[in-house]
């Protein structure tokens, strides 16, 4: 290491909806336009904020449906259409941060077919982006075949732990964030990322991006 090399802030990556593992079954009230912002959502165009559900109803348990999917939520989970979940907990901790236009949304949880509030949720609603990522000399991403039309160049994962390279002026401004060529990758500051670490939350298993001088 070069003790007079330039100070290079770290920049942290998740693929915090493989780390959610399976999907909850749940419910919520959304009108048929708001479930075009799925697809947006995946890539930090949050949904607009009169669109967001007051609550979630978690759907009786069937004969025909896998347990799994009835497990509890712990403090993140995925929800139907790809929407990760938090608990209030962890919510607090980001809260705490420079998050921008992004939302913590808080939510009730109740039982399908009933008022009665079983616990309290969050929806993270991203709505932040910093187009920093460099494709060319990172690992682990394929092209996306039907890439949004603003965006004629977008990526996903592939099925082995990505690599992901970013140009080091993403260290600045807000400090949650995702990448409008990327999908399901949440981004974070080093400060962010230590205090999660230091909360016990390390179940986004954080993975250190590339510096690539801008």
């Amino acid at each position: 290491m070069n003790p007079n090399a330039p100070y290079q802030p770290a920049i942290w990556y998740s693929c915090a909806w493989r780390g959610a593992g399976i999907g909850r079954l749940v419910t919520y009230p959304i009108t048929r336009e708001a479930i075009g912002h799925s697809r947006d959502y995946a890539f930090g165009r949050g949904w607009p904020v009169a669109a967001l559900p007051d609550h979630l109803a978690r759907a009786h348990v069937g004969a025909n449906i896998d347990p799994k999917w009835h497990a509890p939520f712990g403090d993140v989970a995925v929800v139907s259409l790809g929407i990760l979940i938090l608990s209030p907990k962890l919510a607090e901790v980001l809260g705490r941060f420079d998050l921008g236009a992004t939302r913590l949304h808080p939510l009730e949880l109740r039982q399908e077919g009933s008022t009665e509030v079983i616990d309290q949720r969050v929806w993270l609603n991203v709505a932040e982006t910093k187009a920093y990522l460099v494709p060319d000399t990172s690992f682990g991403l394929l092209p996306i075949k039907d890439p949004h039309p603003e965006m004629p160049h977008q990526w996903r994962l592939g099925r082995a732990v990505p690599r992901l390279a970013v140009r080091e002026t993403a260290a600045e401004g807000v400090e949650l964030w995702m990448d409008p060529l990327v999908g399901k990758i949440l981004f974070f500051s080093d400060r962010l990322a230590t205090a999660l670490r230091d909360e016990g939350f390390d179940l986004f298993d954080f993975q250190r991006c590339r510096i690539v001088e801008a």
